[in-house]
């Protein structure tokens, strides 16, 4: 129909009307045009990173050139119908508008009827909209069709510019909220202490809103190079990304636009960013760590203030007291002299009035021998303070030196220590390792080279970058990382040592070439602790329970390797083991049972309370004040302040079972903390860190009971100095109680 009226309006007759069913049609041979394109381009990268890497290597390139002049041959052959559509189409596009006008001349003109017009304008004019929605249809599976650099580009440029957007939108953010709490402070609403520490929790959010974005940039920068073959090009240039550098992109950048090859130019050029944005955010993770360790020194220097000053107002009350009963006995003495005077006014020197002169110079003599005591108190007082206050310093400097004491001083530390158990004593091992044929001492952990140094990346194994350094790794659940570390340890300059364990806990043989033998928490082996492989004479079996620094093997080379020690541990068990093996002393803290124990009900939490029975014996000391009135006084009132209960958690949520503290990083209005329990315990109060026992070690507590953490609390109450104060409370005078958190 619409042909015929066209042939009407004087029009050249067109063979069919072209619409989406013939576009349609033509799908099969956009894919197949598409898969060629696809084709020359990896081809073309082949070509041009041969031509970069070994530019006289002409029979590899020829044979290239080949290939893709055949692939072209096929690419002109499967365009040619499409270009035909194309122009067809844009023809009868412009037939369709023609007549349309010639239907408008003759409508003006009186050569047509009213109706006729309208019933034929609305024929063609459907059938303009039909052609004109093919053409478009058509043009779009073209543009998808073509080379991947255009939208590669496209992609990139989006990209980079809604990381830069989100940048500023997290600044402007930052600052409106550095604005309020500068408003609040200076109203009145929040004290200087107050509004600092709120701009330093601002100030880590803004600094981890950066760093997740980065992150986020950088998965979706790589999958948008994926998607654009950028494995081929890296391949066909030889280049591992993992290696590569900042530098070193640029450079390939350079080459690759000097040598025209616009797609190996935009792909290192946006590798090149993304080692940028992974730099930078390498750098927000340490300030981060900086802002963080600030944060908890000035919490500590502010704990130290109010403590100095509580001090200072406890011995002003002191001197003042000292100061009063002085001048009491003074007033004393000068009241009793003038009512002896007053009475012997007018009367004459005779033997009364010289037995009450001696009376008073007896009295005097009594004053002064009562003042000479007092200065001697106030002596001792002044020597009191003094020695509170080297105390004191001691204890601060201690707290400033980086974690333990290293060689005799720390192995004398160690001795002093209070121990639950025997310690382990194995004599003193030398530790080396070989890194490059070289042989070098091993003081700390951090002497360790990466596993395998001299390998670099090997395909198979896991890696991650941890405190700067890459590491070798073992990814369990729960986000727990096991570090790998080859060592090798000698006493006396013998090899065929004896391992010992690096934890508390049961064995798993696994029964390998490597003799691998694992150390799991609990029985039930769900949470793995550490492994040793390649030792020999291994006496464990699997389901045996060893101590910490028992034996669990002899250093060899099981599975063919020379003989050394392979160590799989947590970082920070890994610091302990390597110091403990260099003391060659293993103090065991840690006190083994089943996680697995029921579920708690809330509704027995409170018959639990004062249950005094299976106490550990780390804990019986503090069993006497269980239910004394004035400790349970005290313990009640520390969960009023916190709003807690045994089985809250920080944020007001609940745990179902008090097997154990949940030991979970939790994330509550704009604040993260582990804190748990009535008394809100954090982790490393409840676990220990640094290789220094918690409360669960110290005390041998097996579970995160009612009872546990009463005793625990009790034990912090001691720690600080003011148990006695609280048994004693009622008797005296109020306990001075410090204002710092159970949980701190």
């Amino acid at each position: 129909m619409a042909a015929r009226r066209l042939q009407q309006a004087g029009g050249e007759l067109v063979q069919g009307v072209l619409d989406m069913r013939t576009v349609n049609g033509t799908r099969g041979l956009l894919k197949d045009f598409t898969e060629i394109e696809k084709k020359i381009e990896q081809i073309q990268i082949k070509r041009r990173g041969l031509i970069a890497i070994d530019p006289n290597d002409t029979i590899g390139i020829k044979e290239l050139r080949v290939q893709e002049a055949q692939l072209q041959r096929q690419k002109e052959k499967l365009g040619e119908p499409i270009i035909q559509l194309q122009t067809s189409l844009s023809a009868q596009i412009k037939l369709y508008t023609d007549a349309l006008a010639e239907y408008d001349r003759k409508a003006n003109l009186g050569e047509i009827t009213q109706e006729n017009y309208l019933r034929i304008t609305e024929e063609l004019r459907g059938s303009l909209l039909q052609a004109e929605k093919a053409q478009k249809f058509l043009n779009s599976q073209i543009r998808n069709s073509v080379s991947s650099l255009a939208n590669l580009h496209r992609r990139f440029s989006l990209l980079n510019a809604e990381l830069a957007d989100q940048g500023t939108l997290l600044e402007q953010r930052n600052r409106r909220e550095l604005a309020a709490i500068a408003q609040l402070e200076s109203r009145g609403f929040l004290t200087p202490g107050q509004a600092n520490t709120a701009r330093q929790v601002k100030e880590q959010e803004l600094l981890r809103d950066r760093i997740q974005e980065n992150q986020r940039a950088v998965i979706e920068l790589r999958e948008s190079l994926a998607i654009a073959g950028s494995n081929d090009i890296l391949k066909a240039w030889q280049i591992d990304i993992d290696t590569t550098g900042i530098e070193q992109f640029a450079n390939l950048a350079a080459r690759a636009e000097e040598r025209g090859n616009v797609l190996e130019k935009e792909v290192f050029t946006q590798y090149q960013r993304i080692k940028e944005i992974e730099l930078e955010t390498s750098g927000l993770e340490v300030e981060l760590l900086n802002r963080q360790a600030e944060a908890q020194q000035s919490i500590v220097t502010l704990n130290k203030q109010i403590a100095d000053y509580y001090k200072s107002i406890e011995r002003q009350a002191e001197e003042i007291e000292l100061e009063a009963t002085r001048a009491i006995a003074q007033i004393e003495f000068q009241t009793e002299a003038n009512k002896l005077k007053t009475a012997l006014l007018g009367v004459g020197d005779n033997i009364i009035s010289q037995f009450v002169e001696s009376m008073i110079d007896a009295a005097k003599k009594t004053a002064d021998i009562s003042t000479t005591a007092l200065d001697a108190q106030q002596k001792l007082l002044a020597n009191r303070f003094r020695l509170q206050d080297s105390i004191s310093a001691t204890g601060e400097l201690q707290r400033q030196l980086p974690g333990e004491f290293s060689g005799n001083q720390r192995t004398a530390q160690k001795q002093r220590q209070k121990q639950h158990r025997p310690a382990i004593r194995t004599g003193p091992f030398r530790i080396v390792e070989s890194v490059g044929g070289r042989i070098q001492n091993v003081e700390t952990f951090e002497d360790l080279e990466k596993h395998h140094p001299s390998s670099g990346r090997e395909p198979g194994r896991t890696y991650r970058v941890i405190n700067g350094e890459l590491e070798e790794i073992r990814k369990l659940a729960n986000n727990v990382v096991l570090i790998k570390k080859d060592f090798v340890l000698t006493q006396k300059g013998n090899q065929a040592v004896q391992i010992p364990a690096f934890a508390t806990g049961f064995v798993k043989r696994l029964n390998d070439k490597t003799n691998a033998v694992r150390i799991y928490e609990d029985r039930e082996m769900t949470r793995l602790l550490g492994q040793s492989l390649h030792m020999v004479n291994v006496p464990v079996q699997t389901g045996d329970f060893v101590r910490y620094g028992q034996t669990i093997g002899t250093q060899g080379g099981a599975g063919g390797y020379p003989v050394h020690a392979h160590i799989e541990l947590e970082k920070e068990r890994f610091e302990r083991y390597i110091q403990d093996l260099r003391d060659g002393i293993f103090e065991e803290y840690e006190n083994q049972s089943s996680s697995n124990a029921p579920p708690v009900p809330e509704a027995t939490i409170r018959s639990q309370v004062r249950r005094t029975s299976s106490i550990p014996a780390g804990a019986q000391q503090y069993a006497q004040y269980l239910n004394n009135p004035n400790v349970r006084a005290a313990l009640d009132t520390i969960p009023r302040a916190e709003g807690a209960n045994y089985n809250t958690i920080f944020g007001g949520g609940t745990i179902s079972s008090l097997a154990k503290h949940p030991n979970r990083r939790i994330r509550a209005n704009g604040l993260t903390s582990s804190a748990a329990g009535r008394y809100q315990f954090l982790d490393f109060t409840w676990f220990g860190r640094n290789g220094r026992p918690g409360l669960k070690q110290q005390l041998g507590l097996t579970d995160f009971s009612p009872q546990s953490q009463d005793l625990a609390a009790i034990a912090l109450l001691d720690r600080r100095g003011i148990l006695d104060e609280i048994v004693s409370a009622f008797r005296q005078k109020e306990p001075h109680i410090s204002m710092r958190s159970m949980s701190v």
